[in-house]
């Protein structure tokens, strides 16, 4: 297994846990987020991790950010190099493209399920005392109705709930 230069990395069931561990205030170096660019890349082709979590050592804040001492002497290099690795992470985790797309398939999910329930004849899906108060409602009220009704499933449940009332549902890996 590589070492991270003040990461932790724990391996959870299909989660990778990474903990920022740089006492006492858990910043960044340059060193660090030279880890987590080379833990990112080596994550991405673990096939068998779905998810990332980035989280701090810190009982009080997760990081105070950069270690501010790097910048002390006014290393404008430095400063440029740092400020590509904080770009080149930002790109590969945020807007990481497998990542994008399991976020709009999941969104899809929804909306559909939004849609269906959101019907009179959708509305027969519904628990009894849930079409009850839908069938009473106004059309505002309906689609608030529906979406507490959706915020309530867990991602397993709805996930079932698409396979049985849509020809296809995406797999969210």
């Amino acid at each position: 297994m590589s070492v991270y230069t003040n990461l932790k990395l724990e391996k959870r069931g299909h989660v990778a846990v990474v903990t920022l561990y740089n006492p006492p205030a858990h910043t960044w170096t340059q060193e660090s987020l030279r880890a987590l660019q080379r833990l990112v890349g080596d994550l991405a082709v673990d096939r068998q991790v779905y998810s990332l979590v980035l989280t701090g050592e810190g009982r009080r804040f997760f990081s105070a950010g950069a270690d501010l001492k790097l910048f002390a002497n006014g290393d404008k290099a430095m400063a440029r190099d740092m400020a590509r690795l904080k770009a080149f992470l930002f790109e590969t985790v945020y807007h990481n493209r497998r990542i994008l797309d399991v976020m709009e398939d999941a969104e899809r999910i929804v909306r559909d399920l939004f849609d269906r329930y959101n019907s009179e004849a959708g509305s027969a899906l519904l628990p009894d005392d849930w079409r009850e108060a839908f069938l009473k409602l106004d059309p505002r009220g309906r689609a608030r109705l529906v979406c507490d009704y959706l915020a309530g499933q867990t991602d397993r449940y709805a996930l079932a709930e698409h396979r049985r009332l849509f020809a296809a549902t995406p797999d969210l890996r």
